[in-house]
Order: C-alpha cells, then sequence, then structure tokens
C-alpha cells in the first residue's frame, strides 16, 4: 500500500510493517509466505474507466505483479480485479496473466457475483486462484466455495443494509422529481438491479447518478465516489411519483462489504480515525471499503485455499 493513512491502517490490524509499493525493494527483498494475495487498481479494466488495460496509468500492475509472484512463489495465491478485464483488449491481460502463472502454478479462474455469499451488492469481480504444481495431487483439487444464496431462494437486497431515512444526512438528498409517466419498467427480480427511471444518459456525475433504482434489488457496486445509483424514499412503492431521492450513506456501504457497522467503534469509526484533516472522513471511508473486497466473499474463497495448504502441510 502507497496511500500514507492506509498504510498506517494496515499496521495497525496487523502489526506488522506495510512494506509500501507492490513493486518496490521491500516487497521484493520481503520474507517467503504460504499465500499471497493481491488486488492491483481495476480502473483501467473497469466499464467506469477507460477501458485501456496494461497501457493505461495503473492497469500495467495487473501484468506486473506476476514478476513478483514469480520470484517469491508462494504456495498459493489469489488475485483479483473488474470483472470486465476479459473483455478489455479482447481479454489480452488476463490471458497473459494466466500463462504466466500457468507455467509453475495450477491456475483456477471464476468471476463471482459477491451477492452470491452474502455480500448485499451487485458487486462482480474477476478471481484468479493458483496451487503451486510442486504441491501435488493438492493443487489439481481446489473447488471454488459453495455458492450460499440463490435467486430463486433468499437474496440479499439494498433493503437489507438501507437506514431509516430519518438518519441519512442532508448531503446525502437529492430534490429529485419523477412524475408517474416518467418511471420506467425494470427488472422486479430481487437478484438484479431494479431499474425505475432515468435522470439523463449515461452514468451521471457520482454527486448526483442518473439511475434510480429499488430497496428490494441488489445494491448497486459501490465505488470511492459515490455514484452508480440513487434511491427513492425507504416508503415508496412500485408505482408511485418519486418525490426526493438518496444517495448511500457510508454505514451502508460498510455493510455492503460486509465490515463491521457497529454505530460505535465499528469500521467507519475505525478507518475514520485514520482520515487526513484535510480529507473528508466520508470520502476516505469509501475509499478503505472499496479499494478492498467483500469480506464474506473474500473469506469463502480464503477458505478453500487454506483447507487445501493445511493438508499439503501434512
Amino acid at each position: 500500500e502507497i496511500n500514507r493513512e492506509q498504510q498506517s491502517m494496515v499496521q495497525e490490524l496487523t502489526g506488522c510493517p506495510c512494506l509500501g509499493d507492490t513493486f518496490g525493494t521491500a516487497v521484493w527483498e520481503a520474507s517467503w509466505v504460504h499465500y499471497l494475495k493481491s488486488g492491483q487498481p481495476c480502473i483501467d479494466y473497469s466499464l467506469s474507466g477507460k477501458c485501456a488495460g496494461a497501457q493505461g496509468e495503473t492497469g500495467w500492475m495487473f501484468v506486473a505483479q506476476v514478476k513478483v509472484i514469480l520470484h517469491h512463489m508462494p504456495w498459493a495465491f489469489c488475485l483479483e480485479i473488474s470483472d470486465n478485464a476479459p473483455f478489455v483488449n479482447k481479454g489480452v491481460e488476463v490471458q497473459e496473466v494466466r500463462e504466466r502463472l500457468s507455467e509453475r502454478y495450477v491456475v483456477y479462474g471464476r468471476t463471482i457475483r459477491v451477492w452470491q455469499y452474502g455480500d448485499p451488492s451487485n458487486r462482480k469481480r474477476l478471481y484468479l486462484v493458483g496451487l503451486l504444481k510442486e504441491l501435488g495431487q493438492v493443487a489439481q483439487e481446489f473447488e471454488w466455495p459453495e455458492i450460499q444464496f440463490r435467486a430463486e431462494e433468499s437474496v440479499p437486497v439494498a433493503r437489507c443494509v438501507a437506514v431509516p431515512d430519518e438518519m441519512v444526512p442532508e448531503r446525502y438528498w437529492r430534490p429529485t422529481v419523477v412524475t408517474v409517466d416518467q418511471l420506467i419498467a425494470g427488472s422486479d427480480e430481487k437478484h438484479r438491479l431494479q431499474v425505475v427511471a432515468r435522470l439523463g444518459k449515461g452514468m451521471g456525475h457520482s454527486s448526483n447518478p442518473h439511475t434510480i433504482m429499488t430497496w428490494d434489488g441488489l445494491l448497486n457496486t459501490q465505488t470511492r465516489y459515490n455514484g452508480g445509483g440513487q434511491r427513492p424514499k425507504m416508503d415508496w412503492q412500485a408505482g408511485e411519483a418519486i418525490s426526493g431521492t438518496r444517495l448511500t450513506v457510508p454505514i451502508e456501504t460498510v455493510r455492503a462489504a460486509s465490515l463491521d457497522d457497529s454505530v460505535t467503534g465499528g469500521y467507519a469509526d475505525w478507518a475514520g480515525a485514520f482520515c487526513a484533516p484535510e480529507n473528508d472522513r466520508d470520502d476516505f471511508v469509501r475509499l478503505c471499503v472499496n479499494n478492498g473486497e467483500a469480506q464474506r466473499t473474500s473469506v469463502a474463497i480464503d477458505d478453500c485455499v487454506m483447507q487445501l495448504l493445511m493438508r499439503a502441510a501434512t
């Protein structure tokens, strides 16, 4: 991690020094580990970015991390990137990463919808898991975690993470008015985004996203800028005119990643304490949450990897 405040967070959380830049000397000379996880910046692979891939400002890091992994040769690794990465530059970067790592590892890839593991949002990520071939038969036996939520059963919809309207600060409200004849017929399936109105073409600025969704479908994928969508008041009913909409508040962002949502002493308080005085606390909390992974999904994958590593060690 190169962000000064987030470096301090890593050190407090782990009790270990933060080694800084993935491609710096400290990481190159670091001690060997059994399991390496990496999530390099994905803006150059995201639909909301420029889709420049490895030619982008940070997109080269996704490919360059291969050299670091092959230098350290952990027993296992787990990489995550935007689910749009296979469609950028016809998937050249993803294919290069897989092919180079496949020389020493058995590599497994899957695009995962995090709501299926209980993280309540529409977020999708491409995961690559690798097991060192020298582990023998164990490297051939990785299985992705069993799906915990299915569309025909219970779905962790946006309403699951919502706070009451009266708890929403004024800065998150927008004076949006949508008449009945401006409503659109969107999906009513709980495992999808339920769009009911659009304020204009495209995504719109993050301060006033163009897409309006219900609380009874998935929460839109969270970003550090809080864009992607907004919602009507909690008591709004389908077919009614919309008077006033709200953006996602920090505690809802925290819940979407399955982090500690305690009002006092939870993740938002902990992360916010590291925010530099000149920065906006809410923006910093969103940055921290969305630079990371959805926790239930991440832990489910980690558990599967660790079970194999424990077997390999016996």
